[in-house]
């Protein structure tokens, strides 16, 4: 039996708030099957991008695979927002030379935002280090790849983040691929977890509901048949 007040509209009858959640809980399934929908979309268009075999590794003569020079680098923030929140990203663009060509190149935009807003400087605690570590003189000879189509394709060019036309970088292009699938995962997990709590949960309400209605109904009839 319900009580007026709890679980239940004044006059004692429990399927308004039933109904009230049920349309929470359908609002969870379809932003649960929305969001796994574009988890699942991603994920298959990424499998259009192979980096080893979208990129070779650029080696020495003498098989060194450390052809590239890192000549300078700059690093700049940026604050971003929602409407909600904002945030803080630190940005990073490399000038580099393949040491094979003797050809100087210019990086992409490599972005990290950082776990906790700061001061939004490049001098703050919270920024990012640099991807690549230019300032210690051992590290800057670097890996690089280049792309074994010339010129890549559209979609590569902008998934990969290449800087240049020929798509040389410094940045292993497994990353790219890696990150973004991280990325398609969360979505998905995201998604599945929604899904699985608001259809579930649709189903119980709806049962709940019609059962009270049929109770409901059924005691209006039987004051009714004592009553005549």
């Amino acid at each position: 039996m319900s009580i007026a007040g709890v679980g239940s509209d004044k006059n004692g009858d429990p399927r308004p708030y039933g109904l009230g959640i049920m349309s929470f809980f359908t609002i969870m399934a379809i932003a649960g099957g929305v969001l796994l929908g574009i988890g699942a979309t991603e994920q298959s268009s990424f499998a259009a991008f192979k980096p080893t075999t979208d990129f070779n590794m650029l080696v020495l003569n003498d098989g060194d695979p450390f052809a590239c020079l890192v000549l300078n680098h700059t690093h700049t923030t940026d604050k971003r927002s929602n409407g909600r929140s904002h945030w803080c990203v630190d940005i990073y663009k490399y000038i580099f030379v393949d040491t094979t060509t003797n050809i100087t190149y210019s990086s992409g935009v490599e972005e990290g935002r950082r776990p906790d807003y700061g001061e939004c400087k490049t001098t703050d605690t919270q920024a990012n280090p640099s991807w690549i570590l230019y300032d210690d003189p051992d590290f800057r000879e670097v890996p690089c790849w280049t792309s074994t189509k010339s010129p890549p394709t559209e979609d590569a060019f902008t998934f990969y983040g290449c800087g240049n036309p020929d798509c040389v970088k410094i940045i292993d292009p497994q990353w790219y691929l890696d990150d973004a699938l991280a990325e398609a995962a969360v979505l998905i997990l995201i998604g599945s977890i929604l899904l699985g709590v608001g259809c579930p949960m649709c189903g119980v309400l709806v049962f709940c509901t019609i059962r009270c209605h049929k109770k409901i109904h059924g005691a209006k009839v039987h004051y009714v048949t004592e009553t005549a």
